[in-house]
């Protein structure tokens, strides 16, 4: 939501400060690693004219955007995706972090099992600029989600400013068509996913959690499941009403809390909230039982974590998530940054406060305001947007590839 701009001062000071002060090996930050120091002493030294910013505390940021040289995939969905032709592993610059090791600066080995079928060996390579948002009514960008049944496309929705409605979207930024939820108001949507319809019904759904609470004055939250429409990945569709909808409302069993971020497992049997907290530990909790249509439930706690980012203001407040489709990987998208939690054999979610993350990249700086967070169709990409909080009306879609 827009009243948490004030994270972009911090995410710049702390960006700057993590790859400028850090003489490489040691810990300067969240999962700071030699490459990590290295990136941003080759973008110092690169930086020139009005590129370099002075930001809080003296520091100073290279603002170039290094990130477009490198190019996703065609589609953005996975497939043949080496880093290699364009950028090393290691040589992102200051601001786009990535690939990197744990939250503690472990290697790739430590980070996880051996990978679930369609899920990335490795790490993810710097922010790759896919696309600008096609439309200037996608503005406030709180939710994100692969097509669950079209390559090549994404659905996003904004918050509270906009009317209940999902936007099909080009992972090239184009505006394909729209759905509009008749009958439902956007409270303060928050997040997507997409995947099975609930109860068995046949088709594909859009999940939205209207779940967001800044004010702190709900107490009764809603997500709504929509079946997807037919999406033509060049000519995009007509603009449509969703043919059938089913709510499904949560209340927190201990006290009221904030979400931003919703998972779906993959067969859509529960979903998972995680509460938005500055400076206190993160709750995650649960749907419990079946899911039916318009019945009030109450959620189950799951963990008590820490979430991942830097020690700043606003900066381990969790405002996106994604599950994988094997359900043994989780993202998470802090205002400093996005992380990838990877389940251990025989393990549940249960375990998420004692997992370290792999961490995906930190900012990048050219998202301001990133709330929202998803893999590719495919499983092994990443993708990222921001709100617009500074109307600019450029909107960069990025995209992490896999760097196995």
């Amino acid at each position: 939501m827009r009243s948490a701009s004030t994270a972009w001062p911090a995410l710049g000071f702390v960006l700057s400060v993590f790859s400028a002060c850090d003489g490489g090996g040691g810990d300067a930050g969240d999962g700071a690693t030699p490459n990590d120091a290295a990136a941003g002493a080759d973008a110092a030294a690169g930086a020139g004219g009005d590129a370099r910013r002075p930001l809080p505390g003296g520091a100073v940021v290279d603002a170039r955007r290094p990130e477009a040289d490198v190019r996703p995939p065609v589609g953005g969905e996975g497939g043949d995706a080496r880093p290699g032709a364009d950028a090393a592993p290691g040589d992102a610059a200051a601001g786009d972090v990535g690939p990197t090791g744990g939250t503690g600066g472990h290697p790739v080995a430590d980070a996880g099992p051996v990978p679930p079928a369609g899920a990335c060996s490795g790490t993810y390579a710097r922010p790759a600029e896919a696309g600008i948002l096609g439309d200037d009514r996608l503005d406030e960008i709180s939710g994100l989600a692969p097509s669950p049944t079209t390559p090549g496309v994404l659905w996003m929705h904004n918050d509270s400013g906009d009317i209940a409605r999902l936007y099909a979207v080009a992972t090239d930024g184009r505006l394909l068509g729209i759905v509009y939820l008749t009958g439902v108001e956007n409270v303060d949507f928050e997040d997507l996913a997409a995947g099975p319809c609930p109860a068995g019904e046949p088709g594909r759904c859009l999940w939205v959690a209207d779940t967001g609470n800044n004010g702190g004055d709900r107490d009764v939250f809603v997500v709504y499941a929509v079946p997807e429409p037919a999406v033509d990945a060049v000519a995009g569709f007509e603009d449509v009403a969703a043919d059938r909808l089913w709510r499904f409302p949560v209340r927190y069993p201990d006290a009221v809390r904030d979400s931003e971020a919703m998972a779906l497992a993959p067969d859509a049997s529960t979903f998972y909230l995680f509460e938005k907290v500055d400076g206190a530990p993160t709750h995650v909790y649960r749907h419990a039982g079946d899911l039916r249509d318009g019945v009030q439930t109450d959620l189950v706690p799951v963990a008590t974590m820490q979430a991942p980012g830097f020690d700043v203001p606003l900066g381990r407040m969790v405002t996106g998530a994604a599950m994988h489709p094997s359900g043994r990987r989780l993202l998470l998208r802090v205002y400093t940054g996005s992380y990838e939690y990877r389940l251990p054999d025989g393990a549940d979610w249960s375990a998420l406060a004692d997992l370290e993350p792999l961490r995906v990249a930190a900012g990048p700086l050219t998202e301001p305001q990133g709330e929202a967070i998803s893999y590719d169709a495919a499983g092994t990409g990443v993708y990222t947007v921001s709100e617009d909080t500074d109307r600019t009306g450029r909107v960069p879609l990025h995209f992490y590839a896999c760097v196995p």
